[in-house]
């Protein structure tokens, strides 16, 4: 276990993240994350074990940003959809795809 202050950071106050979706895939509070969030609370006095879980998505989102960003098969003239889907899919690891 892990936890990085600029991480959290950046999920609260920077990340495009609503607090559901936090809360849903962090394991983290709602009341804990709206607290941190309009800085009603401090993350320095927050638990390790939070801090660890959302360092932890912190980590995931920026990862999936990446790839979304940075290696996504544009669709360009002359490229069949089939085609760009497929080099798309290898860009991307199965535990990133929503089922």
């Amino acid at each position: 276990m892990k936890a990085d202050k600029q991480l959290i950071e950046w999920l609260l106050y920077n990340s495009e993240e609503t607090i559901y979706s936090i809360e849903k895939n962090s394991k983290v509070a709602k009341s804990t994350i709206s607290d941190l969030r309009s800085r009603k609370s401090n993350i320095e006095r927050m638990s390790f074990k939070n801090a660890s879980l959302l360092s932890d998505y912190a980590n995931r989102v920026k990862g999936k940003r990446s790839v979304s960003k940075n290696n996504v098969v544009e669709l360009k003239k002359g490229v069949e959809y089939d085609q760009a889907q497929s080099e798309a899919l290898h860009c991307v690891s199965e535990e990133d795809i929503d089922y």
